[in-house]
């Protein structure tokens, strides 16, 4: 069983599984944004992992959808 988001996900990834690594550097270290979207990421992970109680409401969630 899967979902059409996970099914994205794994063709995005096919998509770029050959890229060679200086395009991953290049994106870390050259796009202003990076920094932040992976803190972000890293927290959300994080209170993923912690459990359903500590993950923050998001804008959606705090609209009632």
């Amino acid at each position: 069983m899967t979902t059409s988001s996970f099914d994205h996900l794994l063709e995005a990834r096919r998509m770029v599984s050959a890229d060679a690594p200086a395009v991953l550097d290049a994106i870390l270290r050259d796009n202003p944004f990076a920094a932040e979207v992976r803190a972000d990421f890293l927290s959300r992970a994080a209170q993923l992992a912690a459990g359903p109680a500590s993950i923050e409401k998001g804008p959606r969630q705090m609209a009632g959808l």
